[in-house]
């Protein structure tokens, strides 16, 4: 016994079932090969596309893009997380004694999925139900702000300014009245309401576009969006917040206000 405490053990799990499947590998990439190795041990799962459950290297190198080849979870060790909270784990389905016994115990559970399955708060509830901590917002907060339609809401009834748009359900026409045309200024962006990374995305600048451009959202998802451009800057900025102890105010930390600057003659900023 060397008497060093022992390591936190995360489980960064990325890949998933959505159409971004790709750019989750890429971003568990980035965050393999800044994790300090000094203060935590890694395990690396993917999931792959028709959702098995596989423990992967922990190789950072083989989830970048390679030319315009993007990184996919195909292969691998096939593992599924206990349903036991007192485990709180993963086990190895091949029945290997050893394997089981070193990833029998996940102190936490890093999700990188993005999109469907992954972003919307099904994967954490699945961690809430099985007891593993994890990363990231809570079951409701990840749902209502994945879904762009209620982040909207939420945000109007706080009282802070959103761009105009118009929402197209499941089986409603891809046209506008004319009243919805004189809210929605062009160019107008079309996109999937419940989906990220710019996929199904397309911006227009003319009415007869709009027919072509809801049919490419509803490939990712059946509820659309249509939003009125905003012309401005755009900033982006990272907020964390600590669960704090009982009676405890919560520690609240904001990254540096970052430019998101459109440049080499793209018209948006896309993936």
């Amino acid at each position: 016994m060397s008497g060093r405490p022992r390591k936190i053990r995360v489980a960064v799990v990325f890949g998933g079932r959505s159409p971004e499947h790709a750019i989750s590998c890429v971003s568990a990439g980035s965050i393999l090969g800044a994790i300090d190795r000094e203060a935590y041990e890694v395990i690396a799962v993917g999931i792959a596309r028709d959702g098995r459950w596989l423990l992967l290297p922990d190789d950072p190198e083989a989830l970048q893009i390679h030319g315009r080849e993007l990184p996919e979870v195909t292969t691998g060790q096939a593992v599924g997380l206990s349903n036991d909270p007192v485990q709180r784990g993963l086990r190895v389905f091949d029945g290997a004694v050893d394997g089981l016994s070193e990833l029998a115990q996940v102190d936490v559970v890093f999700p990188v999925l993005h999109g469907e399955q992954g972003e919307d708060g099904t994967i954490q509830g699945l961690l809430e139900i099985v007891g593993l901590a994890y990363v990231g917002a809570g079951v409701f907060a990840s749902a209502a702000a994945m879904d762009k339609e209620f982040t909207k809401k939420l945000l109007a009834a706080v009282g802070l300014p959103v761009g105009e748009y118009v929402v197209l359900r499941r089986g409603e026409e891809a046209g506008l009245d004319d009243e919805e045309r004189a809210r929605i200024t062009l160019p107008a962006f079309v996109k999937p309401a419940r989906a990220g990374s710019s996929i199904g995305i397309t911006r227009i600048t003319d009415w007869s576009q709009l027919p072509d451009a809801v049919a490419a959202a509803r490939k990712v998802d059946s509820k659309v969006l249509i939003e009125a451009g905003v012309t401005g800057r755009e900033i982006e900025c990272g907020v964390l917040a600590d669960a704090p102890a009982p009676g405890q105010p919560v520690e609240v930390r904001a990254s540096v206000p970052a430019e998101i600057r459109v440049l080499h003659g793209h018209d948006w900023y896309d993936f």
